[in-house]
């Protein structure tokens, strides 16, 4: 063999070595620089039911078989599985009433940076009871709850949405508490257990039930809501999660009607309110309110709806609370209400006022509302 052959052969010896030496390399991985992570998102947004979830991930000058380490930093996520592209984890189902979020880390050996990606999952999923309001009006109103099941024992109950202002309670299991702490202190009053009490009281129900309530405030907010539970004694074990809706009771819708007012100043400290309804045979109420009232409003300037709510919530507490110790609604008209023409005299402290008109009633026996925009006049002592 002549020996520009030999050379010949020999470079392609080399050019062969030179090219697997290349491959080992890149398949390696660990020559070619630091390794770096890349994943397709950084946030996932979970139902509160769960369920299993695949996160796409790629290793930028890794190292072959070496997969990334994965690690999650609350027990309700699984890392499943790790694969050389993929991250499988699951979700377990929120028993929270409250949303809830975590992190999965990913690291790399080698790698400059971890990876962190965000789980956010929404509150637990209340699908054991149905409620509804199929009667809603500024009277009266109907709630319905109905269970999955026939067998479940429960607690129906609503409450107003002021109570978690006054009271500090914030969650579903304060609530429960507190309510319970109530039943045991009723019970434990009447000599009896707490099963015996809530039973005797129909307080726990099974089935559907519908219950009508009356005597509330128009415009304001319940909380209908409620829970599976067995008793046993005075022990209690909660069966389901409480279940809610927000009732919105809505106002009464408000007629006009035509109110003549005039006033006459008797001296520094007596006016005389002449009141002559022209469009209105019913009772109407009377309301003074002084200037210095956050709920005065200047003349010229339209009554605002937070300023007509305030009014009717006075009467409406006002007559509530006289007629829990009478329930005479004609009674309780004739003595805190007027009818057709009246000159009402007062003394008031010298300021400037706004004195308000409107008409009010009852219906089928119910706690009486106000049922006309109120009509205003001025006058200052």
């Amino acid at each position: 063999m002549s020996l520009s052959c030999k050379r010949y052969i020999f470079a392609l010896l080399l050019l062969a070595a030179s090219t697997l030496v290349g491959c080992e390399s890149e398949v390696a991985g660990g020559s070619n620089g630091v390794p770096e992570i890349v994943i397709s998102t950084t946030k996932f947004n979970v139902g509160g039911k769960g369920g299993g979830y695949v996160m796409d991930y790629q290793i930028k000058n890794g190292v072959k078989g070496v997969l990334p380490e994965v690690e999650c930093l609350s027990d309700w996520v699984d890392i499943e599985e790790v694969t050389t592209m993929q991250i499988c984890f699951n979700v377990q189902a929120n028993d929270k009433m409250e949303e809830r979020t975590t992190r999965i880390k990913v690291s790399y050996e080698g790698a400059k940076d971890s990876h962190v990606v965000f789980i956010t999952q929404r509150e637990m999923v209340l699908d054991i009871f149905t409620i509804d309001t199929p009667e809603l009006t500024p009277d009266k109103f109907t709630v319905r709850w109905t269970p999955k099941s026939d067998d479940i024992v429960y607690i129906p109950n609503i409450i107003s949405t002021d109570y978690f202002i006054m009271s500090g309670v914030d969650s579903a299991e304060g609530l429960i508490t507190e309510e319970f702490n109530y039943f045991l202190s009723v019970a434990q009053n009447a000599g009896l257990t707490l099963e015996e009490t809530l039973t005797r009281t129909q307080k726990i129900v099974s089935g559907t039930t519908s219950i009508t309530y009356s005597g509330l405030m128009p415009g304001s907010k319940y909380l209908a809501y409620c829970y599976g539970v067995a008793l046993n004694g005075n022990d209690y074990e909660i069966t389901a999660p409480l279940h809610y809706m927000v009732v919105n009771i809505p106002m009464q819708e408000l007629s006009n009607a035509q109110f003549d007012i005039t006033t006459t100043q008797l001296d520094s400290a007596n006016v005389r309110i002449n009141i002559e309804p022209k469009t209105w045979n019913g009772y109407y109420a009377v309301q003074v309110v002084p200037a210095s009232s956050m709920y005065y409003t200047e003349p010229g300037t339209s009554l605002g709806t937070s300023t007509i709510k305030a009014m009717h919530t006075t009467f409406f507490n006002q007559a509530k609370n006289s007629l829990m110790t009478n329930n005479d609604i004609e009674q309780y008209l004739t003595i805190s209400c007027y009818k057709g023409h009246k000159s009402l005299s007062m003394s008031l402290a010298p300021e400037e006022y706004m004195v308000a008109v409107f008409g009010v009633s009852s219906n089928d026996g119910g706690i009486p509302m106000m049922r006309t925009t109120p009509v205003v006049a001025y006058f200052s002592l």
